[in-house]
């Protein structure tokens, strides 16, 4: 089972990879912190503490609206290295939108390099993944909300690391935090940067 905490997951010299299934977060950042956003910089600073950071790369389906553009800007801003891909909508109304090959493909393709992975994801589709990387020697963390982590990644993840504690909230009330940007700005619409990330089928 997942140990909530503290293990391995801190020790200084390893090699980290970061893989954030930003979808997969976004209801269940709203739902716990009461309209709140995830703070990005605070969420890539906990996953590589006292590690070389290897990769971060945020996965994002684009549905083309300003906040939607705010949002990818304040992850490149974070540290992230950002994937995305359009939002399909279908005649009948349908949204369809997936990363979890992509996220998949990478974590194989870095994990030569890496100690650690990190998932930022809930979804229960990782699990194959998962274990494919512990049989090859990784040490496998998983981040998440309570509200949308699968049992069984939890139960097979090395070290999980709950989000709903509020040191991961982020609000827009003028103090400096993690959204702002690296020359000292702060991205457009900053406030709504993760509007237009409706649920869709996968």
């Amino acid at each position: 089972m997942g140990i909530i905490g503290n293990g391995s997951f801190r020790r200084n010299g390893q090699h980290v990879g970061v893989f954030f299934d930003t979808s997969n977060q976004f209801l269940a950042a709203r739902l716990a912190f009461g309209g709140g956003n995830l703070d990005l910089r605070t969420l890539l600073a906990e996953a590589t503490k006292g590690r070389c950071l290897i990769a971060a790369t945020a996965y994002v389906i684009d549905d083309g609206t300003p906040s939607k553009q705010a949002y990818i800007y304040s992850l490149k801003c974070s540290g992230y290295r950002v994937r995305a891909k359009d939002l399909q909508i279908f005649p009948d109304g349908m949204r369809k939108g997936n990363w979890d090959v992509g996220l998949a493909v990478d974590a194989k393709n870095f994990a030569p390099q890496l100690d650690v992975a990190v998932l930022i994801t809930g979804d229960g589709d990782f699990i194959d993944l998962m274990v494919d990387l512990q049989r090859s020697g990784h040490y496998v963390v998983v981040m998440s909300f309570r509200s949308n982590l699968s049992a069984a990644l939890r139960d097979a993840a090395d070290e999980v690391v709950l989000l709903d504690d509020p040191r991961f909230c982020y609000r827009n009330n003028g103090s400096t935090n993690g959204h702002e940007a690296q020359n000292g700005g702060t991205p457009p619409t900053e406030d709504r940067d993760n509007e237009g990330n409706q649920p869709v089928k996968t």
